[in-house]
């Protein structure tokens, strides 16, 4: 559906969320995704008064596919959402895309300590059947995403690195 509008940028700018498709690659980066990848977009497109948003749908596979408790890996550029056809068809204009990443990225530090904050209300809120030691799910996921520097820092890097082909000639 996306790659045939390819170039059609009437068609494309009904798609206001253009640009979420970079908040949603540093997300999986962040909480190492290992399910959303170029084969597997794991997105609904929603219909709101002639204009598309893109939303996110499946995050079982966060934490290097449950893996919480060991060390996460990084994901891969074949793992990434920015590395599909999609990632090309959506996010053409090089100029915008290299602003837009620097402006996610300078928000990055407030958004994990937002959702540090919010952490324990995320999983109170959890179904007690999901997890049997709450407490001990929450200082694991503090330890890998949320106070982790290295992890934080390899995070940027990675994102920048995969933002870099679709930025040329910004």
């Amino acid at each position: 559906m996306f790659v045939g509008l390819k170039g059609n940028y009437h068609e494309l700018g009904k798609y206001q969320s253009r640009h979420t498709l970079l908040k949603i690659a540093l997300f999986d980066l962040w909480l190492a995704n290992t399910d959303r990848s170029a084969n597997n977009y794991n997105l609904l497109v929603q219909s709101v008064e002639e204009r598309f948003q893109i939303i996110p749908i499946d995050h079982s596979d966060v934490f290097d596919g449950c893996r919480l408790g060991q060390e996460l890996a990084q994901l891969t550029p074949e793992d990434s959402i920015l590395y599909a056809d999609l990632a090309q068809v959506l996010l053409y204009n090089p100029k915008k895309i290299a602003d837009e990443a620097n402006a996610i990225l300078d928000n990055f530090p407030t958004f994990v300590l937002n959702c540090g904050n919010m952490l324990p209300d995320i999983v109170a809120g959890m179904p007690d059947g999901w997890c049997l030691n709450k407490q001990q799910l929450e200082q694991q996921i503090r330890e890998a995403v949320v106070e982790n520097n290295a992890w934080l820092k390899d995070t940027e890097a990675n994102f920048r690195e995969l933002v870099a082909p679709l930025t040329k000639g910004a």
